[in-house]
């Protein structure tokens, strides 16, 4: 159904340089290689007119790769591009190799297709798509299926980076907080700036916009004369300490889905943080950083596992029983159910590996074989925080949570697995774990 979650040993490999035999030393220049959306998916913009392209033996899709030991990975990135006619997720295996070919790329000037099996929900057969990952060509999607839209919302066009922002992100985060200022100075409605729904003040409280509308009016200045912002992506925010600071008291609201606006109401500082609503972008959260409100967050987070070996403790969710215990490795599965179901896996790293390396190379190799959302980062006190939803080859939808945290000694990696009913179930205790993992 899926990947098993390896050991300890596979991420230490993963993680440290190592090198492979290549095929050979010839290079090819028969085509440029394809832009990527994202590391495993490429960009397709056309659907091929010709019914045999990519149906046919004769005419396989040229992917390329070989000499970058990327073959494989190209193969997936094309696969992962296209949609079903209607836009529907498809879902694939590789049935096998197949159809030798001439190719320079090859040994002894020869290759073999790679046969891929491909369907969609409602469809009513399996189509055979054949790649050649010798040589590269022009890429389009077969007669018969569409181009996969990454993120239906234009807000969320995806770049190459850690982001999930467009380019032009920052400049309409600008507008919404010009128009948001000029409704304070004119003592105004500002809801229609945040978020429809719930809105949060200073990364602790959550309250509908008419309430925190309401929350912050003793905080801004009756009358203002001078407003300015800084904006951050994402990435400038992982870039800059002094404001990475300011994201992380904000933590449980932050994403790589927000723009970070840093400034001053006069001279009282403020930060706002943005986020897409729809094709918009809103302000989700709102902090005056020198404010002490007197409301205060009562809630306790009771840790009901203390794992000594592995310098944390956790709540571990209902339902859940330990499964396995080995050296560096814990695992709970779901009482009656199979790891193939739902899994909790606990790693520990005797030496410390910086976190964000270790979890965007721990998340990377897990996911890569399968058809993925965009990722969802979180920072925690400590570390970092990925969500993520899979497609299996048989069609199934998977929800994926990744941690990794570090001290001056060590790093920890917790990894949530498991079918999508499964997670829906859990969903609340499994975001609890996950937020509030404690070094001990």
């Amino acid at each position: 159904m899926r990947k098993t979650i390896l050991l300890i040993g596979a991420i230490a490999l993963l993680i440290s340089c190592s090198t492979t035999k290549k095929l050979s030393t010839k290079k090819d220049t028969s085509a440029k290689k394809t832009e990527l959306v994202d590391a495993n998916t490429f960009k397709i913009t056309e659907i091929s007119k010709d019914k045999t392209y990519g149906l046919t033996p004769e005419n396989p899709v040229k992917v390329g790769g070989i000499f970058e030991e990327e073959g494989p990975l190209n193969e997936r990135r094309f696969l992962n591009a296209l949609a079903g006619p209607n836009n529907e997720t498809v879902s694939y295996y590789r049935a096998g190799s197949c159809c030798p070919i001439k190719t320079e790329n090859g040994i002894g000037g020869m290759g073999m297709l790679d046969n891929y099996r491909v369907t969609w929900e409602g469809s009513k057969d399996t189509v055979s798509i054949y790649i050649n990952m010798y040589d590269y060509g022009v890429l389009k999607a077969p007669v018969g299926f569409g181009i996969r839209k990454i993120i239906s919302s234009p807000i969320l066009e995806r770049d190459n980076t850690l982001s999930a922002l467009p380019e032009n992100s920052k400049k309409e985060a600008k507008k919404v907080v010009n128009k948001f200022i000029k409704a304070l100075k004119g003592k105004k409605d500002i809801t229609p700036y945040l978020t429809k729904d719930e809105a949060n003040y200073g990364g602790l409280f959550w309250m509908s916009s008419e309430q925190i509308a309401d929350f912050i009016r003793p905080f801004v200045p009756s009358k203002i004369n001078k407003s300015s912002f800084k904006y951050y992506t994402f990435d400038e925010v992982e870039q800059d300490s002094t404001v990475k600071k300011v994201a992380m008291k904000l933590r449980r609201v932050y994403n790589n889905y927000s723009i970070l606006a840093l400034g001053t109401l006069n001279e009282k500082r403020i930060t706002l943080l943005l986020q897409p609503e729809g094709e918009n972008l809103k302000i989700h959260c709102i902090d005056f950083p020198d404010v002490l409100p007197a409301k205060k967050n009562s809630k306790k987070i009771v840790q009901t596992d203390t794992l000594k070996n592995f310098g944390i403790a956790l709540k571990i969710p209902k339902g859940f029983i330990k499964a396995e215990e080995q050296e560096g490795q814990l695992t709970y599965v779901m009482k009656g159910q199979t790891p193939r179901d739902a899994v909790i896996q606990i790693m520990y790293f005797e030496k410390r590996v910086p976190s964000n390396i270790l979890i965007s190379e721990w998340v990377e190799y897990i996911t890569s074989p399968y058809r993925r959302s965009e990722y969802e980062i979180q920072y925690l006190s400590n570390g970092y925080m990925y969500r993520y939803e899979l497609i299996d080859p048989n069609g199934g939808v998977n929800k994926g949570i990744s941690v990794a945290i570090e001290n001056s000694e060590h790093s920890v990696v917790i990894q949530y697995f498991g079918f999508k009913e499964a997670y829906n179930m859990h969903w609340g205790q499994i975001d609890e774990m996950m937020r509030n993992v404690k070094e001990i």
